[in-house]
């Protein structure tokens, strides 16, 4: 009966130690999701928000109506095809 008590203490060690690996990599897993997660924070706090675009088009739109003309963006590729200005 001991020997059988020792089988299955041995068994039930062995499994102990996968799952303490598995639990290792998964924590390392987390900790790099953790580091991501903070670079995605900061790179969102960035991004101007659709209030910010609101308040440069009443900027634009007040500058245009103070110099009689009309600003607008022009991606570069509609610059290149109107030619030179």
């Amino acid at each position: 009966m001991s020997g059988d008590v020792t089988e299955r203490l041995v068994r039930l060690e062995e499994k102990t130690d996968r799952l303490m690996e598995g639990m290792s990599r998964m924590t390392d897993l987390l900790m790099r999701l953790v580091g991501d997660v903070s670079e995605i924070k900061g790179r969102i706090a960035d991004v101007p928000t659709a209030r910010d675009f609101g308040e440069l088009k009443g900027r634009v739109e007040e500058i245009s109506r103070h110099q009689g003309v009309t600003l607008s963006y022009q991606p570069p590729e509609a610059r290149r095809a109107a030619g030179p200005t």
